[in-house]
């Protein structure tokens, strides 16, 4: 059975572009080129994923998936895979106002819900347990084939793992992603760090299609760059 109705028609509510904010646009179109290389033509899996916490891998998963609504109003699910933590839903609703009506769906030791932003394409996912310390995410999403049935409704699935430094669940999810995107912090992250969680990922199987880099600091104006 599929969970949700596909978001169909025209886009009558864009999201305002002004709340992509850290994912620098060449970034995101040298992105956009490398994902459509991607094995499938609908019902692709992008994830996003980083050594530990504080990357800004949510905030880049989010932008992304904000920046491809503007290009397209066939349904894209932003899949929070960031258990517990399940911020999306709060920062839309905090941010825009947007908010739809949430469809339910009882799973073991929990329920996902999913959120429609406004009447964008946009459906954003949530995860609620019933007990801490439970982390479904292999069940939920490939055991149970939820994954497949969620390729056949949306165009795009984009997402947002946890930190390898917090659970490995993100690393074992990129197998079943057609594409995996790294966030690296600028300046923090440490070079062998960065190549761990790179080396897990290539030995899951991974489709790593690229990184970025997060929070960069520009020493030179952005019109010098521009001219080098």
């Amino acid at each position: 059975m599929n969970y949700l109705v596909p978001v169909g028609g025209r886009q009558t509510e864009e999201l305002d572009s002004r709340l992509v904010r850290f994912l620098k646009p060449k970034d995101a179109s040298q992105l956009i080129h490398r994902i459509q290389h991607a094995a499938r033509d609908s019902g692709k899996v992008v994830e996003f994923i980083g050594p530990h916490g504080g990357e800004g891998t949510s905030t880049i998963a989010r932008e992304f998936a904000i920046l491809m609504t503007q290009r397209s109003n066939r349904p894209i699910l932003l899949l929070d895979l960031d258990i517990p933590i399940n911020g999306h839903r709060d920062w839309f609703a905090e941010n825009t106002n947007l908010i739809s009506t949430s469809i339910k769906v009882v799973i073991p030791h929990g329920r996902l819900m999913f959120h429609r932003v406004g009447t964008s394409p946009l459906v954003i996912s949530e995860l609620v347990l019933d007990h801490r310390g439970i982390n479904p995410l292999n069940d939920l999403i490939v055991g149970r084939q939820t994954l497949d049935q969620l390729r056949d409704v949306f165009s795009l699935i984009i997402a947002d793992a946890p930190p390898l430094k917090e659970s490995f669940e993100g690393v074992a999810f990129s197998a079943h992603a057609d594409a995996t995107v790294m966030v690296i912090e600028a300046e923090r992250t440490r070079a062998p760090v960065a190549q761990d969680l790179s080396e897990r990922l290539k030995d899951m199987g991974a489709q790593l299609v690229g990184f970025v880099f997060n929070k960069r600091r520009y020493y030179v104006p952005d019109f010098l760059y521009r001219e080098l």
